[in-house]
């Protein structure tokens, strides 16, 4: 399969404890052509995700930098918002072991 996109940008990514599916919100990018995206993945790929932006960002414990919303339903919403201090920048073949991904073009 050949890749369009070389970098990926992680500008969000959020899930709810009563869900097996995350959201992550990005940027991907090869040269001047950029596309805003979400992608859908599931907790084993959000580990690997993790792993990798702390390894490229030299950040101990990422997960530390998500923050937690209770919900009406009993479950609690995570999330992260990237901001101007943490760049999560990695290069797209970086996910390539991820399982099958969903993509939404926004």
């Amino acid at each position: 399969m050949v890749n369009l996109f070389d970098k990926i940008e992680i500008k969000n990514i959020e899930f709810q404890t009563n869900s097996d599916e995350v959201s992550v919100k990005c940027i991907v990018s090869q040269g001047v052509n950029v596309f805003v995206n979400e992608l859908i993945i599931d907790f084993s790929d959000l580990n690997r995700l993790i792993n990798k932006i702390q390894k490229i960002t030299k950040i101990m414990d990422l997960f530390s930098y998500f923050k937690t919303t209770n919900l009406d339903n009993g479950a609690s919403l995570y999330y992260l918002a990237n901001d101007n201090e943490n760049v999560f920048k990695l290069p797209l073949s970086e996910m390539s072991e991820f399982h099958p991904i969903r993509q939404i073009r926004a």
